[in-house]
């Protein structure tokens, strides 16, 4: 359900900001994709780019 509300949002060309500790949703649902940690952003970049950087491992 939430899917689908978000890419009803994303087909009227909205932007919308998604918090989430759920990586494979926001894999999903997301055409880029940021990290925090420590209270500071460490990364952003294309959904694509940022998965296969395997940031997770870098911190």
């Amino acid at each position: 359900a939430l899917n689908d509300i978000l890419h009803t949002m994303i087909r009227k060309n909205k932007t919308i900001l998604l918090i989430t500790h759920d990586v494979e949703f926001a894999a999903v649902s997301s055409d880029n994709m940021a990290m925090m940690f420590d209270g500071r952003l460490v990364a952003y970049e294309s959904t694509e780019a940022f998965l296969n950087n395997n940031y997770f491992y870098q911190i």
